[in-house]
């Protein structure tokens, strides 16, 4: 027999090379016991579901499945924004359980979040506003003592003092507090005149920190523990779409009017970066990645995910979307990678992108007339979960695995624009990046564009909420 050809960097899909040049082999039997053990390598084990499988349930669902958030449980939890309202879960087996029992008449549960007592919390702008709670169990109680006459309860969020937190639209915009006994307290002191609070979230420094989308004076402001607000005027010609904590110890947010990615620290200086934007970007929605990154989504002229670093750098990467392809919704999952939706193209899916910037998107196990919506949430399985409000309702779940391991520094498409720079190596999964849906207040009506949900009075435009938001 002949001698065959010196194999040499041979890879499989796990990322495995092989690094020893393999001399001598003769064609045909050894060149087969390594072909098949590299592909065994790449298979997955008998009866396991392959890594990028999306499986969609609709069974026990009565509608629209609204707000994501993984519950104490192993279970993930929503609201379902299809009258009567009603609050479920969903098990990692896909078995869906609604609750209504308890919620009042006329109920319209919205936002939703996990408190740190081990229960669901969420608000309810319905016939009688109230903020509600729903145990593991599905008992579900709703309290509405200390709101404000004329409240609107909004976004909510857990707090770092272990109370549950909310923004007011009503007729005295206000930040609320509600301990884990139910009861409430609401704070206005502080805000200016004509606030229109959105996007609360927990705080590095111990505070919660929100927006404020006032006509012609958007601010970032926080509230103590003890209900004392401080707003910080944005720059002139800025306007903040969306807030999350940077790893840094500070606030990070998209800027949609000059556009920019912005930073607010715990004192109040507001910092904000352009440079490796996207000519015509759209920065909309942003998140902390497990690589010590900001990330967000750019709906502009070319639609991208981004980076920055904490010290600045962007790094936008368009390359692995489909045309026409926008992302929503980024969160950090437990593979060490950021997850999103899309939707703008034939085929709209669920999208990854590594640290390192390599984009991939799923839409394989779809129904037809599918519309995944509000990005995802890492569920307690360790697999993602979304929302399909497309032709059938749906709650989705793609499965993660070995074949997309995080990469860093490296491996991925290529930026649309501007270089990428060093990239750390992930540190453990980092927090869920919750998705709160919008809540508008009464006189002002939600129009979408670019995928995100706004509240617009008269000829203003005001941004209100979270990714995948809906009223």
């Amino acid at each position: 027999m002949l001698g065959c050809n010196a194999v040499s960097g041979l890879q499989t899909r796990q990322g495995v090379v092989v690094k020893r040049s393999l001399h001598r082999l003769r064609c045909g039997f050894f060149v087969s016991i390594v072909v098949a053990a590299l592909s065994a390598l790449s298979a997955p084990a008998a009866g396991a579901t392959a890594p990028g499988t999306i499986t969609e349930y609709s069974a026990g669902l009565h509608g629209n499945p609204g707000a994501l958030v993984a519950g104490p449980d192993g279970n993930v939890w929503f609201t379902d924004f299809t009258a009567p309202r009603t609050v479920g879960k969903i098990t990692p087996a896909g078995a869906i359980t609604e609750y209504s029992s308890g919620l009042n008449p006329g109920s319209k549960a919205g936002p939703i979040t996990v408190g740190s007592d081990g229960n669901i919390w969420f608000t309810d702008d319905g016939t009688t506003s109230a903020v509600g709670r729903v145990t593991p169990a599905g008992a579900i109680t709703e309290y509405s003592s200390g709101l404000n006459a004329g409240s609107i309860p909004g976004q909510i969020t857990t707090g770092p003092d272990g109370n549950v937190w909310f923004t007011d639209l009503g007729t005295i915009p206000a930040i609320g507090r509600v301990t884990p006994a139910g009861a409430i307290a609401e704070y206005s002191i502080g805000l200016q005149v004509g606030s229109e609070l959105g996007a609360p979230v927990a705080g590095p420094d111990g505070n919660v920190w929100f927006l404020d989308f006032a006509a012609g004076a958007p601010a970032i402001g926080k509230v103590t523990p003890a209900g004392a607000i401080t707003e910080y005027s944005a720059p002139l010609g800025t306007e903040p779409l969306d807030l999350t904590k940077g790893p840094d110890g500070n606030l990070w947010f998209t800027d949609g009017g000059t556009p920019a990615i912005g930073r607010i620290t715990p004192s109040g200086t507001i910092s904000t970066f352009t440079t490796g934007l996207n000519a015509g970007s759209d920065p909309i929605e942003i998140a902390a990645g497990s690589d010590g990154s900001l990330w967000f989504t750019d709906q502009g002229s070319t639609p991208a995910l981004g980076r920055i670093t904490t010290s600045g750098t962007i790094t936008e990467y368009s390359a692995g979307l489909q045309v026409g392809s926008k992302p929503v919704g980024p969160t950090a999952g437990p593979d060490g990678n950021l997850w999103f939706t899309t939707y703008g193209s034939a085929t709209p899916g669920v999208g990854r992108i590594t640290p390192g910037g390599e984009i991939t998107e799923y839409s394989s196990g779809l129904g037809a007339g599918s519309a995944p919506s509000g990005g995802a949430v890492a569920g307690p399985d360790g697999n993602m979960w979304f929302a399909d409000d497309g032709t059938t309702h749906a709650i989705g779940q793609i499965v993660l695995g070995s074949d997309s391991p995080p990469v860093a520094g490296g491996g991925g498409s290529g930026p649309s624009t501007g270089g990428s720079g060093p990239t750390a190596p992930p540190p453990a999964t980092a927090p869920v990046h919750r998705k709160k849906p919008l809540k508008c207040k009464r006189g002002y009506r939600k129009t979408v564009k670019h995928g995100k949900a706004r509240c617009v009075k008269r000829n203003h435009r005001h941004h209100r909420a979270r990714k995948g938001g809906r009223s």
